[in-house]
């Protein structure tokens, strides 16, 4: 009898990852929430109108060092709701207490929706800054051992130092597909596993014209390039601040196009747009209204926007400051504001015809006799509203009480 372990292939990550999100908006929501459990407050998604398409992602969190890069980021599966929380006030930043919005460990994982090739870049308050380039279609190759796939990951004194160190970084990632010549069992790996998929693909091709596998990587990587206005709104990049993480992504998905002004009047490009706005819109609550303190709505102090990067000016496509607020749906002729309680007692305020229909007190509705009243996790929490988008944004906020309509 001998005993074996399992072997990982390299493609685990790509199930993993983008396999496991819907689609590009709701990969950028689980971004944003990595960015919430940073204790950002801000942050940012830009789109640059140009070949090859790139994206960018920033936030103003507590970022990551290298060992934190290093030993949790490129970690497949890590779960910080299992351990002790570690942040620190000054990784709070002032900011109470949060709630963990990520979940399954896999969130980093979703930014392969966004384009093949990503450079990472974080700091932490008073630390150097760390660097890791990666490109997402090495997961994609099915002879491949997920060990044999080194990511290269570097120190930096500030984050424009990033622009020395590049070429270096490139060089070391494409060793994963050339091999490093040195004939080692590694080597012969890599080189055997992508000579094998680009001839399957050749196989498989219905294009007589396409590209190998392999070719597409280094081609990719060497048209890579960071530009200052890729991260022109982070203010770690800006000197504005001494902490925060961003992500710059060449070869985005054509889902991003839908927004350049080449494409505003395809159909199938409003239907993209649709679905980033449905997704990201409501990504905190928007019936928020600081001057109602009274009322119970929350919102956490975390901006977000979307943009696009065009002729040197950008074009904001969703805020966290859009018209969309309570302020509007207070205008509508039919309103429902009240609570349910474990009793099954509703109590609230009615309007119905542009008029609140009761003053002085609230109305008390009972249940049916015959009603009997489920257990709930969060009891005496409801939601009801017709207003609500889909959204996978902040939760662990009270619930938006509240049900309005303008039929």
């Amino acid at each position: 009898m001998e005993t074996v372990s399992f072997k990982t292939r390299a493609r685990t990550v790509d199930h993993l990852g983008r396999e496991q999100i819907a689609d590009v908006p709701t990969a950028i929501s689980e971004l944003w929430k990595n960015s919430y459990d940073a204790y950002a407050r801000n942050v940012s998604l830009t789109i640059f109108d140009e070949a090859p398409l790139a994206v960018s992602i920033t936030d103003d969190g507590h970022g990551m060092n290298y060992d934190e890069l290093v030993d949790r980021w490129l970690v497949v599966g890590t779960e910080s709701k299992l351990f002790e929380d570690t942040r620190t006030p000054s990784d709070m930043d002032g900011l109470p207490a949060r709630s963990r919005q990520g979940q399954k460990g896999i969130g980093r994982l979703s930014s392969a929706h966004l384009g093949p090739i990503m450079l990472l870049i974080s700091k932490r308050r008073g630390q150097e800054t760390a660097a890791a380039l990666i490109d997402w279609r090495l997961f994609e190759n099915p002879y491949l051992i997920l060990s044999d796939i080194e990511i290269p990951v570097v120190t930096l004194p500030n984050p424009k130092a990033i622009g020395q160190r590049l070429p270096e970084m490139i060089s070391a990632l494409l060793r994963n597909v050339r091999g490093d010549g040195s004939g080692s069992e590694r080597d012969r790996r890599i080189t055997a596993a992508w000579s094998s998929y680009d001839h399957v693909a050749a196989t498989n091709a219905t294009d007589l014209l396409s590209i190998a596998p392999s070719r597409l990587i280094i081609d990719g990587c060497g048209a890579f390039r960071i530009l200052d206005h890729h991260l022109g709104l982070w203010p770690v990049w800006t000197a504005e601040l001494d902490h925060g993480t961003a992500m710059v992504v060449s070869g985005a998905t054509d889902e991003f196009a839908a927004f350049l002004p080449a494409n505003k009047n395809l159909t199938v490009a409003q239907t993209d747009r649709d679905r980033f706005v449905a997704t990201l819109g409501g990504f905190v609550d928007p019936l928020f209204d600081p001057t109602r303190p009274d009322l119970e709505a929350v919102r956490p102090e975390f901006d977000y926007r979307v943009d696009v990067h065009t002729k040197g000016e950008r074009v904001g496509i969703i805020g966290s400051r859009d018209e969309f607020s309570r302020t509007l749906t207070d205008q509508m002729e039919h309103i429902v504001d009240g609570r349910i309680g474990e009793d099954g007692v509703f109590r609230g305020q009615i309007k119905s015809f542009g008029k609140w229909r009761k003053t002085g007190g609230d109305y008390v509705i009972l249940p049916r006799r015959n009603c009997r009243c489920p257990s709930a996790r969060y009891p005496g929490l409801v939601r009801w509203t017709s207003t609500s988008r889909r959204s996978s944004g902040i939760r662990g906020a009270p619930p938006i009480r509240r049900a309005t309509s303008s039929a």
